[in-house]
């Protein structure tokens, strides 16, 4: 399930409308809207999502709880700049650990594996705590350390009979960068090779890629590699919690 705000409703293709129980944050800010997209029906009723949750509200906020109901694979949180759209995502995910992944919206570093990083990302506790802030200035390097997770998780064998190979994950980041050839490869520093198709050139460093190409390959990567992993451990509840408007396209994909 992926949740992701935006702060106008032009920026949403509205279906079906869910009820949030917010009561205004019990702040003098506009009411937080929340709809779900239910699109491509068919395929929203096989990923594992919440259909409904209960959010403690932080503290600073006051007593009671967000009720969130008829939730969909694909949900819009929208409102005003300064409403709480991140404060709501932040408290779903603290209140979901286990089973969410907070994508932060600030990200840089370089396209190189830290090895310190890897088990640090088959912990979600531990991958919280990265995402504490609003930005991270490690971000590419975690993510890249998530790609070696995802292969601790399920084995370096390519086999197809084994869950979530790594064509299938390639499969969908070449959908998100169809100027781009990718492999994925665990062994490797960085773990993949990605090549550009109109001159079969290597890419090794981001300075070799536009910033919208350098932000595509680690989004896709941040949400495909943890999906994966979810996916092998059998989770059967699973949220996406993204602040960025430019991942409609993502969602879309996944």
């Amino acid at each position: 399930m992926v949740v992701r705000p935006v702060t106008s409703r032009s920026a949403c293709c509205i279906a079906n409308e869910a009820r949030l129980s917010c009561n205004a944050l019990n702040l003098s800010r506009p009411h937080l809207s929340l709809m779900v997209r239910t699109t491509k029906r068919e395929i929203a009723e096989m990923i594992p999502h919440f259909e409904q949750l209960t959010i403690p509200k932080p503290r600073f906020i006051g007593a009671g709880n967000w009720h969130l109901e008829n939730l969909s694979a694909v949900t819009v949180l929208f409102g005003k700049n300064g409403c709480g759209k991140s404060v709501l995502l932040r408290a779903i995910r603290d209140t979901q650990v286990e089973n969410a992944h907070y994508v932060v919206p600030e990200r840089s570093g370089e396209l190189v594996v830290d090895s310190g990083f890897i088990q640090y990302q088959l912990n979600s506790q531990k991958r919280r705590e990265y995402s504490m802030g609003n930005f991270a200035s490690e971000y590419r390097r975690l993510i890249l350390a998530r790609i070696q997770a995802y292969y601790l998780v399920r084995g370096s064998s390519r086999a197809l009979e084994m869950p979530v190979p790594p064509s299938e994950v390639e499969g969908l980041l070449n959908q998100l960068l169809p100027d781009f050839a990718i492999e994925l490869k665990g062994d490797n520093n960085p773990p993949y090779q990605l090549t550009r198709v109109s001159d079969g050139s290597p890419i090794q460093k981001v300075e070799q890629l536009s910033s919208g190409e350098a932000q595509l390959l680690c989004l896709g990567l941040d949400i495909l590699t943890v999906a994966a992993i979810w996916e092998i451990k059998g989770a059967t509840k699973r949220l996406i919690l993204v602040r960025q408007r430019t991942l409609t396209h993502i969602a879309r994909i996944l």
